[in-house]
């Protein structure tokens, strides 16, 4: 199978930009505070009451699976990774598609 130069450009772009790619490292109680504050700060009139109380729901879910002993989040890594991939081609694709149309 051949590809092209301009798509394997293209692929190598797509995957560097990626954002359900998680990012490694920590964060302090104090920083994921501020992240808390900046995301609140970051909501417009495109972001309804109700993507509110999902994204809060998430996050609590999230936070909730972190404090289960037993359970750490950094070694399923990759699963994470496919998971916010598939929203990301679900939903966001979704909202492209309706724009298109």
């Amino acid at each position: 199978m051949k590809i092209s130069k301009q798509r394997l450009l293209q692929i190598l772009k797509e995957e560097m930009d990626e954002p359900s790619k998680l990012q490694s490292g920590t964060t302090s109680a104090a920083a994921m505070r501020a992240a808390d504050i900046k995301r609140v700060d970051q909501t417009d009139d495109e972001t309804t009451p109700q993507e509110s109380g999902i994204l809060n729901q998430i996050e609590n879910f999230l936070a909730q699976l972190a404090a289960t002993p037993g359970v750490d989040l950094a070694q399923k890594r990759s699963v994470l990774e496919r998971i916010l991939k598939l929203l990301q081609q679900n939903v966001a694709g979704n909202a492209k598609g309706e724009q298109n149309a």
